[in-house]
């Protein structure tokens, strides 16, 4: 369990590190709980003892709900750039999925011939493409540097 005190010594990258730790703790703990909750008929004993395991379980879902509540309370002066900089990402994805190249496409039936094609233009060309990814990248990469910033300066 993470005490009050030593939460308030941790910088904000640290407390990110921690969480990212404790959610790889769960998920180990939740998959042992899911492979192991048998106990062999023969020997009526287990490899593992459910009962120990989810109490750890448990202390480690408290534990990651102290520390992600720390470090909400932390970020509350970034947390709209930490909104931005999700968003920017997602439009980032997507953006990189847009076709940039003309296409013929068939009316879909079988054996349709070059008279049942229509030729499809894009709208948006793949040098605008490219532009746009270019300033959206620069964005996330100020983005990110100040989150950074704020994460290696910022106590809990």
């Amino acid at each position: 369990m993470i005490n009050n005190q030593a939460l308030k010594n941790m910088k904000l990258f640290q407390a990110l590190k921690q969480k990212n730790r404790l959610v790889s703790e769960i998920k180990e703990l939740s998959a042992l709980l899911i492979s192991h909750n048998r106990t062999s008929v023969v020997a009526k004993t287990s490899e593992v003892n459910i009962d120990d395991t989810i109490e750890k379980l448990n202390a480690k879902i408290w534990e990651l709900i102290e520390l992600k509540h720390a470090i909400n309370i932390a970020n509350q002066p970034i947390q709209k750039d930490i909104y931005i900089l999700s968003e920017h990402k997602a439009f980032l994805k997507a953006l990189k999925l847009v076709p940039t190249a003309t296409v013929d496409v068939s009316d879909g039936r079988w054996g349709a011939s070059k008279a049942d094609t229509s030729e499809y233009n894009v709208q948006m060309t793949y040098d605008q493409k490219q532009a746009l990814i270019e300033v959206t990248v620069a964005s996330i990469g100020t983005l990110q540097d100040r989150l950074d910033e704020f994460n290696f300066t910022t106590e809990i």
